[in-house]
């Protein structure tokens, strides 16, 4: 789980450079939130 969180890391930063904030910010917080829904019903 901790290398998840430091290729995810890794990847939002390089994705910031590339892609405006704008975009990339509100795809993050979508992904963790169908992250949280996943392990909510698991």
């Amino acid at each position: 789980m901790a290398i998840g969180s430091i290729f995810g890391t890794y990847a939002g930063g390089m994705l910031l450079g590339v892609v405006p904030g704008s975009i990339v910010l509100p795809a993050l917080a979508a992904i963790l939130i169908v992250s949280a829904i996943k392990e909510w019903r698991h």
